[in-house]
Protein backbone atom coordinates (compact mmCIF):
# COMPACT_ATOMS: atom_id res chain seq x y z
CA UNK A 1 0.00 0.00 0.00
CA UNK A 2 1.41 3.42 -0.85
CA UNK A 3 0.05 6.41 1.60
CA UNK A 4 -0.01 10.09 0.17
CA UNK A 5 -0.08 12.74 2.94
CA UNK A 6 -1.78 15.67 1.30
CA UNK A 7 -1.00 18.77 2.95
CA UNK A 8 -1.30 22.63 2.44
CA UNK A 9 2.50 23.31 2.92
CA UNK A 10 5.88 21.30 2.74
CA UNK A 11 6.81 21.31 6.10
CA UNK A 12 7.11 18.38 7.89
CA UNK A 13 5.79 17.27 11.22
CA UNK A 14 7.19 14.93 13.80
CA UNK A 15 3.19 13.32 13.55
CA UNK A 16 3.92 12.95 9.79
CA UNK A 17 7.18 11.40 10.78
CA UNK A 18 6.01 8.58 12.87
CA UNK A 19 3.32 8.29 10.33
CA UNK A 20 5.50 7.00 7.82
CA UNK A 21 7.76 4.80 9.85
CA UNK A 22 4.90 2.97 11.10
CA UNK A 23 3.54 2.56 7.79
CA UNK A 24 7.00 1.00 7.09
CA UNK A 25 6.61 -1.28 9.79
CA UNK A 26 3.59 -2.70 8.69
CA UNK A 27 5.29 -3.52 4.95
CA UNK A 28 3.63 0.06 3.20
CA UNK A 29 5.29 3.00 2.11
CA UNK A 30 4.10 6.21 2.40
CA UNK A 31 5.18 10.30 1.74
CA UNK A 32 4.23 13.80 2.21
CA UNK A 33 2.96 16.08 -0.64
CA UNK A 34 1.61 19.45 -1.43
CA UNK A 35 -0.67 19.99 -4.37
CA UNK A 36 2.21 21.80 -6.18
CA UNK A 37 3.86 18.43 -5.96
CA UNK A 38 1.40 16.74 -8.81
CA UNK A 39 2.22 16.04 -12.10
CA UNK A 40 -1.29 14.96 -14.20
CA UNK A 41 0.46 14.31 -17.34
CA UNK A 42 2.63 11.93 -16.21
CA UNK A 43 0.80 11.02 -13.07
CA UNK A 44 3.63 10.93 -10.28
CA UNK A 45 4.60 13.20 -7.49
CA UNK A 46 7.13 14.85 -6.06
CA UNK A 47 7.45 14.38 -2.36
CA UNK A 48 9.15 13.75 1.06
CA UNK A 49 8.92 10.04 2.74
CA UNK A 50 11.28 8.60 5.24
CA UNK A 51 14.04 6.13 5.14
CA UNK A 52 16.48 5.25 7.97
CA UNK A 53 15.20 8.16 10.26
CA UNK A 54 15.81 11.09 7.65
CA UNK A 55 13.73 12.77 4.79
CA UNK A 56 14.50 12.31 1.47
CA UNK A 57 12.82 13.67 -1.19
CA UNK A 58 11.49 10.95 -3.73
CA UNK A 59 9.36 10.76 -7.03
CA UNK A 60 6.28 8.38 -6.35
CA UNK A 61 3.70 7.08 -8.97
CA UNK A 62 -0.20 8.25 -7.76
CA UNK A 63 -0.97 6.37 -3.86
CA UNK A 64 -3.68 4.00 -3.36
CA UNK A 65 -4.87 6.29 -1.01
CA UNK A 66 -4.60 9.86 0.24
CA UNK A 67 -4.68 10.94 3.89
CA UNK A 68 -5.92 14.49 3.43
CA UNK A 69 -4.26 16.48 6.12
CA UNK A 70 -6.93 20.05 6.78
CA UNK A 71 -6.87 22.84 6.18
CA UNK A 72 -7.00 23.79 2.09
CA UNK A 73 -5.79 26.62 0.22
CA UNK A 74 -8.43 27.99 -2.61
CA UNK A 75 -5.79 27.70 -5.43
CA UNK A 76 -5.12 23.89 -4.66
CA UNK A 77 -8.65 23.02 -4.68
CA UNK A 78 -8.83 22.03 -8.51
CA UNK A 79 -5.52 19.89 -7.76
CA UNK A 80 -7.48 18.34 -4.85
CA UNK A 81 -10.74 17.41 -6.94
CA UNK A 82 -8.69 16.00 -9.57
CA UNK A 83 -6.77 13.98 -7.26
CA UNK A 84 -10.00 12.50 -5.74
CA UNK A 85 -11.25 11.43 -9.01
CA UNK A 86 -9.07 8.77 -9.82
CA UNK A 87 -7.86 8.21 -5.51
CA UNK A 88 -9.71 8.02 -2.40
CA UNK A 89 -9.36 10.41 0.07
CA UNK A 90 -9.52 10.33 4.10
CA UNK A 91 -10.08 12.45 6.23
CA UNK A 92 -13.30 14.70 4.89
CA UNK A 93 -14.66 17.97 6.48
CA UNK A 94 -17.83 17.61 9.26
CA UNK A 95 -20.12 19.95 9.11
CA UNK A 96 -20.56 23.58 10.94
CA UNK A 97 -20.53 23.70 14.95
CA UNK A 98 -24.29 24.91 14.56
CA UNK A 99 -25.44 22.27 12.03
CA UNK A 100 -23.79 19.36 14.25
CA UNK A 101 -25.81 20.60 17.16
CA UNK A 102 -29.21 20.65 15.53
CA UNK A 103 -28.08 16.93 14.45
CA UNK A 104 -26.71 16.24 18.41
CA UNK A 105 -29.92 17.73 19.21
CA UNK A 106 -31.97 15.43 17.61
CA UNK A 107 -30.02 12.05 17.87
CA UNK A 108 -31.61 10.01 20.63
CA UNK A 109 -28.09 9.15 22.30
CA UNK A 110 -26.59 12.57 21.93
CA UNK A 111 -29.11 14.54 23.53
CA UNK A 112 -28.46 14.02 26.95
CA UNK A 113 -24.88 15.75 26.19
CA UNK A 114 -26.23 18.90 24.77
CA UNK A 115 -25.90 21.69 26.16
CA UNK A 116 -28.96 24.35 25.08
CA UNK A 117 -27.72 26.94 22.77
CA UNK A 118 -29.62 30.00 20.87
CA UNK A 119 -28.18 32.91 17.75
CA UNK A 120 -27.61 35.77 19.68
CA UNK A 121 -27.39 38.40 17.25
CA UNK A 122 -29.98 40.96 19.97
CA UNK A 123 -28.85 42.41 22.86
CA UNK A 124 -32.55 41.34 24.16
CA UNK A 125 -32.03 37.75 23.39
CA UNK A 126 -28.37 37.85 25.72
CA UNK A 127 -30.18 40.03 28.41
CA UNK A 128 -33.16 37.26 28.49
CA UNK A 129 -30.42 34.50 28.92
CA UNK A 130 -28.39 36.12 31.43
CA UNK A 131 -31.67 36.80 33.81
CA UNK A 132 -32.70 33.12 33.20
CA UNK A 133 -29.41 31.64 34.14
CA UNK A 134 -27.12 34.34 35.91
CA UNK A 135 -23.89 33.09 34.27
CA UNK A 136 -23.81 32.47 30.48
CA UNK A 137 -20.96 31.73 27.80
CA UNK A 138 -20.93 33.56 24.44
CA UNK A 139 -19.29 32.03 21.54
CA UNK A 140 -18.91 32.49 17.76
CA UNK A 141 -20.22 30.23 14.83
CA UNK A 142 -16.73 29.90 14.27
CA UNK A 143 -13.60 30.31 16.26
CA UNK A 144 -10.51 28.66 16.95
CA UNK A 145 -7.86 28.80 20.18
CA UNK A 146 -11.27 30.07 21.84
CA UNK A 147 -10.72 33.35 20.57
CA UNK A 148 -13.77 35.36 20.85
CA UNK A 149 -15.34 33.73 23.02
CA UNK A 150 -16.21 35.13 26.48
CA UNK A 151 -18.60 34.30 29.81
CA UNK A 152 -21.13 37.28 31.45
CA UNK A 153 -21.97 36.57 35.13
CA UNK A 154 -24.41 38.99 36.71
CA UNK A 155 -23.46 39.51 40.51
CA UNK A 156 -24.97 42.39 42.29
CA UNK A 157 -26.62 44.14 39.21
CA UNK A 158 -23.23 44.17 37.50
CA UNK A 159 -22.02 42.46 34.43
CA UNK A 160 -18.32 40.47 35.17
CA UNK A 161 -17.31 39.97 31.43
CA UNK A 162 -14.33 37.45 31.18
CA UNK A 163 -12.51 37.03 28.08
CA UNK A 164 -9.12 34.83 28.25
CA UNK A 165 -7.23 37.10 30.53
CA UNK A 166 -9.15 40.35 30.51
CA UNK A 167 -12.34 41.03 33.44
CA UNK A 168 -14.58 43.47 32.80
CA UNK A 169 -17.20 44.80 35.59
CA UNK A 170 -20.31 46.45 33.37
CA UNK A 171 -23.17 47.92 33.96
CA UNK A 172 -26.33 46.91 31.62
CA UNK A 173 -25.40 50.06 29.31
CA UNK A 174 -21.77 49.50 28.82
CA UNK A 175 -22.07 45.77 28.35
CA UNK A 176 -24.91 46.84 25.60
CA UNK A 177 -22.00 49.52 24.00
CA UNK A 178 -19.26 45.95 23.87
CA UNK A 179 -22.00 43.57 23.07
CA UNK A 180 -22.96 45.55 19.64
CA UNK A 181 -19.35 46.43 19.05
CA UNK A 182 -18.33 42.49 19.12
CA UNK A 183 -21.51 41.48 17.11
CA UNK A 184 -20.19 43.50 13.70
CA UNK A 185 -17.13 40.56 14.13
CA UNK A 186 -18.93 37.42 15.39
CA UNK A 187 -22.05 35.80 14.93
CA UNK A 188 -22.63 34.50 18.55
CA UNK A 189 -24.16 31.67 19.93
CA UNK A 190 -24.88 32.28 23.87
CA UNK A 191 -25.81 28.89 26.14
CA UNK A 192 -26.27 28.98 29.93
CA UNK A 193 -22.36 27.75 31.24
CA UNK A 194 -21.38 24.90 32.90
CA UNK A 195 -18.97 24.69 35.28
CA UNK A 196 -16.44 22.24 34.00
CA UNK A 197 -14.35 22.84 37.05
CA UNK A 198 -11.96 21.26 39.86
CA UNK A 199 -12.52 21.19 42.94
CA UNK A 200 -10.26 23.62 44.07
CA UNK A 201 -12.24 25.76 41.09
CA UNK A 202 -9.63 25.61 38.34
CA UNK A 203 -11.17 25.45 34.76
CA UNK A 204 -11.10 22.36 32.81
CA UNK A 205 -12.09 20.86 29.30
CA UNK A 206 -11.53 17.24 28.27
CA UNK A 207 -10.34 15.46 25.14
CA UNK A 208 -12.03 12.43 24.28
CA UNK A 209 -9.87 11.34 20.89
CA UNK A 210 -11.46 8.82 18.45
CA UNK A 211 -10.13 7.33 15.23
CA UNK A 212 -11.13 4.99 12.64
CA UNK A 213 -9.03 2.10 12.67
CA UNK A 214 -8.90 -2.02 12.92
CA UNK A 215 -11.78 -3.49 10.88
CA UNK A 216 -12.88 -0.15 10.07
CA UNK A 217 -14.44 0.55 13.66
CA UNK A 218 -14.13 3.65 15.80
CA UNK A 219 -11.27 3.33 18.36
CA UNK A 220 -11.07 5.38 21.62
CA UNK A 221 -6.81 6.55 21.72
CA UNK A 222 -6.94 9.06 24.70
CA UNK A 223 -9.47 10.79 27.03
CA UNK A 224 -7.28 13.71 28.71
CA UNK A 225 -8.11 16.85 30.80
CA UNK A 226 -6.98 20.68 29.94
CA UNK A 227 -6.30 22.57 32.97
CA UNK A 228 -6.05 26.56 33.87
CA UNK A 229 -3.68 27.17 36.68
CA UNK A 230 -5.62 30.63 36.90
CA UNK A 231 -8.57 30.52 39.08
CA UNK A 232 -10.01 33.24 37.84
CA UNK A 233 -10.06 31.87 33.85
CA UNK A 234 -13.31 30.44 32.91
CA UNK A 235 -12.05 28.98 29.38
CA UNK A 236 -9.46 26.52 29.30
CA UNK A 237 -7.62 25.91 25.99
CA UNK A 238 -4.10 24.77 25.52
CA UNK A 239 -3.17 27.06 23.07
CA UNK A 240 -4.31 29.70 25.11
CA UNK A 241 -1.64 27.92 28.51
CA UNK A 242 -4.36 25.46 29.95
CA UNK A 243 -1.85 22.26 30.64
CA UNK A 244 -2.57 18.44 29.96
CA UNK A 245 -2.65 15.64 31.91
CA UNK A 246 -1.82 12.44 30.38
CA UNK A 247 -2.93 10.74 33.78
CA UNK A 248 -6.41 11.00 33.35
CA UNK A 249 -6.98 8.70 36.45
CA UNK A 250 -5.53 9.68 39.18
CA UNK A 251 -6.50 13.46 37.91
CA UNK A 252 -10.11 12.48 38.08
CA UNK A 253 -9.20 10.83 41.68
CA UNK A 254 -7.69 14.19 43.16
CA UNK A 255 -9.94 16.79 41.39
CA UNK A 256 -13.42 14.92 40.88
CA UNK A 257 -12.65 12.82 43.93
CA UNK A 258 -16.79 11.91 44.62
CA UNK A 259 -17.35 11.05 41.24
CA UNK A 260 -14.40 9.73 38.93
CA UNK A 261 -15.31 6.34 38.50
CA UNK A 262 -18.73 7.24 37.14
CA UNK A 263 -17.23 9.62 35.10
CA UNK A 264 -15.02 6.84 33.66
CA UNK A 265 -17.58 4.53 32.98
CA UNK A 266 -20.08 7.42 31.58
CA UNK A 267 -16.84 8.17 29.10
CA UNK A 268 -16.53 4.76 28.03
CA UNK A 269 -20.47 5.44 27.06
CA UNK A 270 -20.07 8.60 25.59
CA UNK A 271 -17.62 6.64 23.01
CA UNK A 272 -20.08 4.15 22.23
CA UNK A 273 -22.64 6.72 21.65
CA UNK A 274 -20.43 9.23 19.30
CA UNK A 275 -19.36 6.04 17.52
CA UNK A 276 -22.78 5.12 16.43
CA UNK A 277 -23.71 9.00 16.24
CA UNK A 278 -20.86 9.13 13.37
CA UNK A 279 -21.83 5.98 12.02
CA UNK A 280 -25.45 7.19 11.24
CA UNK A 281 -24.86 10.65 10.09
CA UNK A 282 -21.81 9.88 7.58
CA UNK A 283 -21.05 7.75 4.80
CA UNK A 284 -17.87 9.40 3.31
CA UNK A 285 -14.51 8.77 5.54
CA UNK A 286 -14.14 10.75 8.56
CA UNK A 287 -10.65 9.20 9.98
CA UNK A 288 -10.70 10.82 13.38
CA UNK A 289 -12.55 13.06 15.66
CA UNK A 290 -11.78 15.16 18.64
CA UNK A 291 -14.84 16.20 21.46
CA UNK A 292 -14.12 18.67 23.73
CA UNK A 293 -15.91 17.97 26.86
CA UNK A 294 -16.93 19.09 30.29
CA UNK A 295 -17.24 17.73 33.32
CA UNK A 296 -18.84 19.43 36.15
CA UNK A 297 -18.16 18.37 40.23
CA UNK A 298 -21.71 16.16 40.18
CA UNK A 299 -20.01 14.12 37.64
CA UNK A 300 -22.35 15.61 34.79
CA UNK A 301 -20.88 15.59 31.41
CA UNK A 302 -21.42 18.08 28.39
CA UNK A 303 -20.37 18.58 24.80
CA UNK A 304 -18.70 21.68 23.75
CA UNK A 305 -17.83 21.07 20.37
CA UNK A 306 -16.64 18.26 18.01
CA UNK A 307 -13.99 18.48 16.57
CA UNK A 308 -12.77 16.95 12.84
CA UNK A 309 -9.10 16.56 12.02
CA UNK A 310 -7.77 17.04 15.67
CA UNK A 311 -4.30 17.29 16.66
CA UNK A 312 -2.26 14.61 17.37
CA UNK A 313 0.49 16.00 19.70
CA UNK A 314 1.61 12.73 21.95
CA UNK A 315 -0.80 10.66 20.88
CA UNK A 316 1.28 10.26 17.55
CA UNK A 317 1.80 6.51 17.20
CA UNK A 318 -1.23 4.59 18.72
CA UNK A 319 -3.42 6.98 15.89
CA UNK A 320 -0.49 6.43 13.48
CA UNK A 321 -1.16 2.25 13.94
CA UNK A 322 -4.90 2.61 13.98
CA UNK A 323 -4.72 5.08 10.52
CA UNK A 324 -2.59 2.15 8.65
CA UNK A 325 -4.62 -0.57 10.21
CA UNK A 326 -8.06 1.60 8.99
CA UNK A 327 -6.58 1.94 5.36
CA UNK A 328 -5.80 -1.23 4.79
CA UNK A 329 -9.44 -2.46 5.84
CA UNK A 330 -10.60 -0.13 3.61
CA UNK A 331 -8.89 -0.62 0.74
CA UNK A 332 -9.91 -4.38 1.26
CA UNK A 333 -13.27 -2.74 1.34
CA UNK A 334 -13.68 -0.73 -1.27
CA UNK A 335 -17.71 -0.69 -1.27
CA UNK A 336 -16.94 1.00 1.91
CA UNK A 337 -15.44 4.07 0.82
CA UNK A 338 -17.80 7.27 0.75
CA UNK A 339 -19.17 9.47 -1.41
CA UNK A 340 -15.54 11.89 -1.75
CA UNK A 341 -17.13 15.48 0.41
CA UNK A 342 -13.61 16.43 1.41
CA UNK A 343 -13.95 19.78 0.82
CA UNK A 344 -15.35 22.49 3.26
CA UNK A 345 -18.96 23.97 2.14
CA UNK A 346 -17.58 26.93 0.53
CA UNK A 347 -15.24 25.08 -2.17
CA UNK A 348 -17.73 22.30 -2.78
CA UNK A 349 -19.02 23.99 -6.21
CA UNK A 350 -15.36 22.96 -7.84
CA UNK A 351 -16.70 19.02 -7.11
CA UNK A 352 -18.66 19.25 -10.43
CA UNK A 353 -16.15 21.57 -12.27
CA UNK A 354 -14.04 18.41 -13.60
Amino acid sequence: MLVGILKPNDKIIDTEKVFMTVAQCHGHQSFVFTAKNVDFTQQIIHGKTMLKGKLIEQTFPFPDIIQNRLPIHEQDVMAYVKLAKEIPFTTHHIETKVELYKKMKAHPLMQKYVIESQSCQSFQVLMGFINKYQYVILKPASSKQAIGICTIQLINKKFWVKELDKILTLDEFELEQLFEQKKTEYHFFVSPFFHSKTNNNLSTVFRLHMVLGEQGEWHKIKFFPYVNLKDHQDIANGIQGALISTREELFLKQYYPDFYESILKKIDILFQDTSQFMLDLYQCSIDAVGLDIGINQQGEIKIFEINAGPGVGFMAYPVAEQQILYYEWLLENTDKIGINNFLPKRYRHYYDQI
